[in-house]
């Protein structure tokens, strides 16, 4: 098996979990060399996927050298040929021997060599034409790296955008990997559709509900003329916690349920005691409904409360009482998995959930 470096992104512990699930769902046998709050060096059975396909990875290495001093470094890199060309822009991350020994290389070849020194961001990488990583005894080279360009585009051109309320387009696709979904997902509190619309462009089905979802219609419609759709989406108006007066059954729950009202400034203890008590309401009878209809993971956010020092969060263990779910044991973290993006009060649990077994 080969050996890979994957980038995590900024929340390492989901970027972790999206790429164990992912792998598992593809039935990619796959072993954890090392693993740390930046990388995570695993060996593959085979590598047939793009890092376009996740939302926590940021850039993938290829293992070329390991597990060897510097001398044995130099030697097994001179018997390896690059196809750099005579004029490039590159980086070398992480190790003063390796920027040495391509500084000197570069000069003895007479390449016009430019570097970088500060390649954290993605958007840097794009720019370069060879980089290396070094990670413990892992060498690699730069194969992929990821475009949040992308994301612009898709978030800021669709007919319904507001950045206050819609899950951002990197989150849904970690949450739809760590669901290992591989045919379909429901969102039962759809909003602007931006989960289904990161399920179609994987070439899954999708299956919304909300109350109002004209929204996630008219992103949807934008979505299929703008991009290549080719499967199925359903839109429901309809309640979440009456799922299966609509729905048979279905795969997987991906979903960001309501958390509660905007708040320009903080929560107060009356109110938060208050959402917290309906919140509960709300997300019993929705999961109580989707055990009736979902086979695989139900991936699901909920809120968590801050008041001075003091955090308020939803009993799930407690709404989960009169389900056949659980929260997923993994070895790679602990579930729940907390959530807390730039300038935003509301911080977030991430949760998996499975069938009892």
């Amino acid at each position: 098996m080969e050996k890979y470096i994957f980038v995590l992104g900024r929340d390492n512990e989901l970027s972790i979990l999206e790429l164990t699930s992912f792998l598992e769902a593809r039935n990619i046998n796959f072993d954890v060399e090392y693993r740390d709050d930046q990388y995570v060096v695993v060996s593959l059975e085979r590598f047939d996927f793009s890092i376009r396909e996740f939302g926590g990875i940021t850039k993938i290495a290829k293992v070329i050298l390991e597990n060897i001093n510097n001398e044995e470094i130099e030697y097994e890199l001179n018997r390896i040929t690059f196809d750099y060309g005579n004029k490039i822009r590159y980086s070398i991350n992480g190790d003063n021997f390796l920027r040495d020994y391509f500084k000197e290389r570069f000069k003895h070849e007479g390449v016009k060599a430019y570097l970088k020194s500060d390649v954290s961001r993605p958007s840097d990488s794009l720019r370069l034409d060879f980089e290396i990583l070094r990670v413990k005894n892992f060498i690699g080279r730069i194969i992929q790296v990821s475009n949040p360009e992308e994301y612009k585009k898709r978030d800021e051109k669709r007919p319904r955008f507001d950045e206050k309320r819609v899950i951002s387009i990197r989150l849904a696709k970690i949450l739809i990997n760590i669901s290992k979904a591989k045919t379909e997902i429901l969102d039962p509190f759809c909003g602007t559709g931006t989960i289904l619309q990161e399920a179609l462009l994987k070439h899954m089905d999708a299956i919304g509900v909300d109350k109002d979802a004209k929204d996630a219609e008219m992103n949807l419609k934008w979505l299929a003329v703008n991009f290549d759709i080719k499967n199925k989406y359903k839109l429901v108006n309809g309640d979440a916690r009456e799922l299966s007066k609509y729905i048979d059954k279905t795969e997987c729950v991906v979903t960001e349920p309501y958390l509660g009202p905007f708040m320009k400034e903080g929560y107060n203890k009356e109110l938060v005691l208050r959402l917290k008590e309906e919140l509960t309401r709300l997300y019993r009878d929705f999961l109580c409904e989707a055990d009736k209809i979902v086979r695989g993971r139900i991936v699901l956010i909920a809120p968590v409360f801050k008041i001075k020092r003091d955090f308020v969060k939803l009993d799930m263990n407690d709404i989960l009482r009169n389900t056949k779910f659980s929260a997923y044991k993994s070895e790679y973290g602990k579930i729940p998995v907390i959530y807390s993006p730039h300038r935003t009060r509301l911080i977030r649990e991430i949760w998996i959930l499975e069938r009892f077994k």
